[in-house]
């Protein structure tokens, strides 16, 4: 069951950067996942990306996130969409961070390497 969860996950941040226009194929995202970056700082940016995309989702899944049930963590989804934190297409459409690229070092500590 594991294994599945783990190709689904993959597969999901896959169309999810192909939705947002970031071409991150199958095998640059699966070698992301063995610390195998490439070297083309773009490419690597993307992997970064979406290893952090996977994480997120490995933690969701763990169900341990916030720490409550379906219900509470509802309500906060939803306190974060109208205080844009958060953002979506729509209803159905992935969620998806939305803040001033100058937090995301504090938010996301580690995740942007210092250039």
């Amino acid at each position: 069951m594991r294994a599945l969860s783990d190709l689904v996950r993959s597969m999901n941040c896959y169309y999810s950067n192909l939705i947002e226009g970031h071409d991150t194929q199958p095998i640059d995202i699966e070698r992301a996942l063995n610390e195998d970056y490439s070297t083309d700082p773009k490419k690597r940016d993307l992997q970064l990306e979406a290893k952090a995309h996977i994480a997120v989702q490995q933690w969701i899944d763990a169900d341990g996130l916030l720490g409550t049930g379906d219900r509470n963590a509802r309500r906060v989804t939803s306190a974060l969409l109208e205080r844009g934190v958060l953002a979506a297409a729509s209803t159905r459409a992935p969620l998806r961070l939305n803040f001033l690229a100058a937090l995301a070092g504090r938010w996301m500590p580690g995740l942007f390497p210092e250039r």
